[in-house]
């Protein structure tokens, strides 16, 4: 029992001791100094105004990424050049990258037309070579030149039907997209504007817009912007007062759209014309795409000349394409000898002597 409260009494005076704050120091005895509160982090020193960015690194050219790959294609091997390619033209961003993967696909082709057999890798090459490429003309000769290399790929031509145009296909919604724009209904327009397969689309066939007539991309990208009319919303009238007033917006003038001239007008109608009947075949709708362009023959072996690509150069080395290094070398063409001189005329000797300076 005793114990007990003694406990009792000991752990009373803990608590009141606790309470009262610590004991004072005896004397001769330092005092112990108290714990510091943490101090907050420094903040990090703000970037001076006069202090210039660091520069961003320069992207690394994909030549140099793909350096030895590149060094160990085989030219007996064409499917190295075309799976490489491929590789390289899903990160092209330079416009070096563009050229190296342009490069392995006419060299793939090439080799594999070289090779001998069915021409299954130059064929597809060459469908790699037009999602490549941005010329509507050289795309469409690419697609014909696959056909003729492996048929196998699509039917004939003359048994291939065009697909119906309905209003979910991509060509319906361009031209869907340029009436939309000159009837000002600007926010339908943007709608279909903004779908990947119509801006594409619309931008792979540009240059044949502008020469129609038609107006850039630009224009009709810009016109879509600015309608419908900001005051009637596209209504064509206004009501004000009360009651109220019906009056015909002084802004629109109740014919809402942009303002173009006629031949621009024609021209898009031109154009409109041919995606919407891209099945025709006749003299006047060539006339009207391509002003008559000649057609490029499908010859395999214009592939390197038109992209100006060297089939004996399908080795890779020192960031070049150049022969097979094992290969002999031709022996030097001898030196042509110099013409004898003509009858009458001193000949002239190796090492002239230099005029006499006694005068100076």
């Amino acid at each position: 029992m005793r114990a007990a409260i003694a406990i009792l009494v000991l752990l009373a005076g803990a608590s009141w001791s606790s309470a009262q704050g610590p004991a004072p120091a005896a004397p001769g005895t330092p005092p112990t100094p108290a714990p510091s509160a943490p101090q907050p982090p420094a903040p990090e020193p703000a970037q001076r105004p006069d202090q210039a960015p660091q520069p961003t690194q320069p992207r690394q050219p994909l030549a140099e990424k793909y350096a030895q790959r590149l060094a160990a294609l085989d030219p007996s091997r064409p499917e190295e050049y075309y799976r490489l390619g491929e590789e390289i033209a899903d990160e092209v961003e330079l416009v070096e990258d563009r050229r190296l993967a342009t490069s392995l696909y006419v060299l793939a082709a090439t080799l594999d037309i070289k090779r001998g057999g069915r021409p299954v890798t130059a064929s597809a090459a060459c469908v790699a070579l037009a999602d490549l490429i941005r010329n509507e003309r050289e795309r469409r000769w690419l697609v014909y030149l696959s056909r003729t290399l492996d048929p196998r790929r699509v039917p004939p031509e003359w048994l291939a039907r065009a697909a119906p145009t309905t209003a979910d296909s991509p060509v319906y919604q361009m031209a869907a997209a340029l009436g939309l724009v000159r009837s000002g209904h600007g926010i339908q327009a943007r709608q279909l504007l903004e779908k990947p397969e119509v801006k594409a689309g619309l931008a792979r066939l540009e240059s044949m817009l502008q020469r129609m007539g038609g107006g850039s991309l630009f224009q009709v990208t810009r016109e879509a912007q600015r309608w419908p009319c900001p005051e009637c919303s596209g209504g064509r009238i206004t009501k004000r007062g009360n009651p109220p007033d019906a009056k015909i917006c002084p802004i629109c003038k109740a014919d809402p759209g942009p303002v173009i001239s006629e031949n621009v007008f024609l021209g898009q109608l031109r154009f409109e014309a041919v995606l919407l009947q891209g099945n025709q075949r006749s003299w006047a709708a060539q006339l009207a795409a391509d002003e008559g362009a000649p057609l490029r023959d499908t010859d395999p072996s214009t592939l390197p000349v038109v992209f100006e690509v060297d089939p004996d150069k399908p080795f890779w080395r020192d960031g070049q394409w150049v022969p097979d290094p094992s290969a002999p070398r031709p022996p030097p063409k001898p030196a042509k000898p110099a013409d004898p001189p003509a009858s009458g005329a001193p000949a002239e000797t190796a090492d002239p002597v230099p005029p006499s300076s006694s005068g100076s």
